[in-house]
């Protein structure tokens, strides 16, 4: 990874997405603070700040002011294999099935 932070956002980003769609967090869930994520994952607030802001663009998350951040939806399991900018599929093309 040559950026770090893009690296450790990526990694906190699809660790979260894993968990809503494992069924981990559910739609309506309140996620943990910016500051326990921060810790639960070992990384910056901002770290944690840019894979919720990537979480809520997708539609997945969405924050309310002095309430928190929730799980709105929960996207197709086949999804983060599609994921752009994976080291293996960089331009996010859709990998197809043979």
């Amino acid at each position: 990874a040559t950026r770090n932070t893009e690296g450790l956002a990526d990694r906190v980003y699809r660790d979260l997405l894993d968990q809503i769609i494992q069924g981990n967090l559910k739609e309506g869930d309140k996620l943990a603070t910016e500051q326990a994520l921060s810790e639960q994952f070992g990384t910056s607030r901002p770290t944690v700040r840019e894979a919720l802001s990537r979480l809520r663009a997708d539609g997945i998350v969405t924050s309310r002011q002095g309430a928190g951040t929730f799980v709105t939806r929960r996207p197709d399991p086949d999804l983060p294999r599609f994921m752009p900018g994976g080291p293996e599929n960089p331009m996010g093309a859709r990998a197809t099935a043979r």
